[in-house]
Protein backbone atom coordinates (compact mmCIF):
# COMPACT_ATOMS: atom_id res chain seq x y z
CA UNK A 1 0.00 0.00 0.00
CA UNK A 2 3.15 2.54 0.76
CA UNK A 3 5.03 1.81 -2.29
CA UNK A 4 2.92 2.19 -5.98
CA UNK A 5 4.21 0.15 -8.35
CA UNK A 6 6.64 0.86 -11.41
CA UNK A 7 3.15 1.49 -13.84
CA UNK A 8 1.16 3.63 -11.10
CA UNK A 9 4.76 5.82 -9.89
CA UNK A 10 5.35 6.74 -13.76
CA UNK A 11 1.87 6.95 -14.85
CA UNK A 12 1.12 9.82 -12.11
CA UNK A 13 5.07 11.09 -11.40
CA UNK A 14 3.95 14.21 -10.64
CA UNK A 15 1.53 13.00 -7.80
CA UNK A 16 4.44 10.66 -5.80
CA UNK A 17 7.01 13.59 -6.54
CA UNK A 18 5.11 16.27 -3.97
CA UNK A 19 5.42 15.34 -0.73
CA UNK A 20 2.27 16.21 0.18
CA UNK A 21 0.35 14.04 -1.27
CA UNK A 22 3.03 11.08 -0.20
CA UNK A 23 2.66 12.42 3.75
CA UNK A 24 -0.89 11.84 3.11
CA UNK A 25 -0.95 8.28 1.62
CA UNK A 26 1.47 7.92 4.26
CA UNK A 27 -1.16 9.29 7.34
CA UNK A 28 -3.92 6.84 5.77
CA UNK A 29 -1.79 3.89 6.04
CA UNK A 30 -0.94 4.53 9.41
CA UNK A 31 -4.40 4.18 10.11
CA UNK A 32 -4.99 0.65 8.50
CA UNK A 33 -4.82 -2.44 10.39
CA UNK A 34 -3.26 -5.94 9.04
CA UNK A 35 -7.20 -7.38 8.42
CA UNK A 36 -7.35 -4.14 5.53
CA UNK A 37 -4.08 -5.84 3.97
CA UNK A 38 -3.91 -9.30 4.28
CA UNK A 39 -4.88 -12.05 1.42
CA UNK A 40 -7.31 -14.16 2.56
CA UNK A 41 -6.57 -16.72 -0.46
CA UNK A 42 -3.42 -18.50 0.77
CA UNK A 43 -0.67 -19.18 -1.36
CA UNK A 44 1.61 -21.76 0.04
CA UNK A 45 4.06 -24.54 -0.74
CA UNK A 46 4.60 -27.72 1.21
CA UNK A 47 8.24 -27.89 2.49
CA UNK A 48 9.40 -31.28 0.32
CA UNK A 49 8.16 -29.16 -2.48
CA UNK A 50 10.65 -28.43 -5.24
CA UNK A 51 12.10 -25.12 -5.46
CA UNK A 52 11.02 -24.27 -9.23
CA UNK A 53 7.34 -24.77 -8.19
CA UNK A 54 8.10 -22.00 -5.54
CA UNK A 55 9.93 -19.92 -8.80
CA UNK A 56 6.74 -20.81 -10.29
CA UNK A 57 4.32 -19.51 -8.38
CA UNK A 58 6.49 -16.33 -7.46
CA UNK A 59 6.13 -15.14 -11.04
CA UNK A 60 2.35 -16.44 -11.84
CA UNK A 61 1.11 -15.17 -8.43
CA UNK A 62 3.23 -11.75 -8.81
CA UNK A 63 4.25 -12.55 -4.84
CA UNK A 64 7.64 -12.50 -3.08
CA UNK A 65 6.90 -14.50 0.01
CA UNK A 66 5.45 -17.74 0.21
CA UNK A 67 4.68 -19.51 3.67
CA UNK A 68 5.48 -23.04 3.93
CA UNK A 69 2.76 -25.56 5.31
CA UNK A 70 3.27 -28.75 6.68
CA UNK A 71 0.46 -30.63 7.84
CA UNK A 72 -1.78 -27.56 8.52
CA UNK A 73 1.39 -25.65 10.01
CA UNK A 74 3.33 -22.58 9.29
CA UNK A 75 6.85 -24.03 9.20
CA UNK A 76 8.01 -20.75 7.63
CA UNK A 77 8.81 -18.41 4.63
CA UNK A 78 10.28 -18.79 1.35
CA UNK A 79 11.29 -15.49 -0.23
CA UNK A 80 13.00 -14.58 -3.23
CA UNK A 81 15.75 -13.19 -1.49
CA UNK A 82 16.20 -16.59 0.15
CA UNK A 83 16.30 -18.14 -3.57
CA UNK A 84 18.62 -15.30 -5.12
CA UNK A 85 20.99 -15.43 -2.17
CA UNK A 86 21.39 -19.44 -1.95
CA UNK A 87 21.73 -19.60 -6.32
CA UNK A 88 24.54 -17.24 -5.81
CA UNK A 89 26.21 -18.84 -3.04
CA UNK A 90 26.31 -21.64 -5.38
CA UNK A 91 29.33 -19.16 -7.25
CA UNK A 92 30.84 -17.67 -4.66
CA UNK A 93 32.60 -19.36 -2.02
Amino acid sequence: KLFPSQKAFYKNLKYYMNYDNVFRDAVKITKLKAKNLMTKKIISINSGDDILKACSLFLIHNIRRLPVIDNGRLVGIVSTNNIYKNFLSTFVK
